[in-house]
């Protein structure tokens, strides 16, 4: 990251260890670096791979910093959307559709290759299906179980 960049700060936390998120596809978009208070995570900055800053967010209850930071633990927040028959390939930290719609991005696996992507954020979890010719997508990830399309 570069230099002179200040991270704003809740009195009493402190900034965790940087977080790569990648463009969908791509290569490095930025920097997330969670603001931890204790052992929870209490919002985050992100920052471009220039330094340059990009946002900030607060939650409003802290949120686990593993359940942000570690892979099995995301891969086990992404198990309540997983098929039987499916498996799960390494998480990325990533975006969905738009850069401010930050979240872990774990690909679903079946016998035909790529069926799926579940996106965590912290203790919550959605599931794109795959596209195929008959369920287009605007943004290319696909569409979430239960949308009509239109």
């Amino acid at each position: 990251m570069g230099s002179g960049v200040v991270l704003p700060q809740a009195a009493g936390s402190a900034p965790g260890e940087p977080l790569p998120v990648f463009n969908p596809g791509a290569g490095q978009y930025s920097w997330l670096v969670p603001l931890v208070y204790e052992d929870a995570m209490i919002g985050f900055v992100e920052i471009s791979t220039t330094g340059s800053f990009l946002r900030s967010a607060s939650f409003g209850t802290a949120q686990s910093l593993s359940a942000w930071t570690n892979g099995a633990e995301i891969k086990a927040v992404a198990e309540r959307h997983r098929e039987p028959d499916e498996r799960f390939g390494e998480p990325q930290l990533t975006y969905d559709g738009a850069p401010t719609r930050t979240a872990w991005a774990v690909p679903v696996f079946g016998n035909g290759g790529l069926v799926a992507t579940i996106f965590v954020t912290g203790a919550d979890a959605y599931r794109r299906d795959a596209v195929t010719e008959s369920a287009p997508s605007i943004d290319g990830l696909g569409r979430c179980r239960g949308d009509s399309g239109s």
